[in-house]
């Protein structure tokens, strides 16, 4: 059975395991990725989406759970029931696929400009990017059009804050854990245009901004986050 997984929550974010049969992670934001990837868990923060594949070889009914309470993602005491898959008698699951697509290794060779960001604000009434509030006719980042940037985005809160790029996907270089100086790559490649930001973490990913120009943003994914200031605007040329 394939799956196809979008948190489409404001600001709630979903801890899911199917019991206890594996989750094949084949697919994140804007793709495929390289081979199937077994997860017992699988974390969609708002705005993400993800494709997991699952094998029912018993009969019977499984269901598909939350883990995650509606606060950083503390588990809670209960898991609560979302969907409910009933297998046939005596199924038959057909093998996983050995190699789905290829993935383009990013040549960082080519990398023009790095860039930081920082998330902060002052909870729960101002959200904001390096120190300031959305302005929709300020220009946060002016960028060249087929160019390759690495941008560092650093969460400086206590919450999360799913990054999210419009029109551009990226790939995740390495994260950083809260209170850690070391930076450890990603275990995949995949391509992406939503990703979850823990409490006082920070991720490094590889943007190629191909082909199109024009005004877009880049903002927290939770909604009132976006709305109190969690926002930038960037200008391709």
């Amino acid at each position: 059975m394939r799956l196809r997984l979008l948190n489409a929550s404001n600001a709630r974010s979903y801890l899911l395991k199917l019991e206890d049969i594996p989750l094949n992670l084949i697919a994140t934001d804007d793709g495929f990725i390289e081979k199937p990837i077994v997860l017992k868990e699988l974390l969609l923060t708002p705005g993400e989406r993800a494709e997991v594949m699952v094998q029912l070889d018993r009969s019977g009914s499984f269901s598909l759970l939350n883990l995650a309470d509606n606060s950083q993602n503390i588990g809670r005491e209960m898991p609560e029931p979302l969907l409910t898959i009933v297998a046939p008698d005596n199924p038959q699951p057909t093998p996983l696929p050995k190699r789905l697509a290829t993935v383009e290794e990013i040549d960082l060779s080519e990398v023009v400009q790095t860039r930081k960001f920082k998330f902060g604000g002052t909870a729960p009434f101002s959200y904001t990017i390096d120190g300031r509030t959305f302005k929709m006719d300020r220009i946060d980042a002016r960028v060249k059009v087929n160019t390759l940037e690495i941008w560092e985005i650093e969460n400086a809160t206590h919450l999360i804050h799913p990054f999210h790029l419009h029109t551009y996907p990226f790939q995740i270089l390495a994260r950083q854990a809260a209170q850690s100086d070391l930076w450890q790559p990603e275990p995949f490649r995949a391509w992406r245009d939503n990703i979850n930001l823990p409490a006082k973490e920070k991720v490094r990913i590889a943007i190629p901004f191909r082909d199109i120009t024009g005004r877009t943003v880049f903002h927290c994914h939770i909604s009132e986050h976006e709305d109190r200031g969690m926002m930038g605007v960037i200008q391709v040329t």
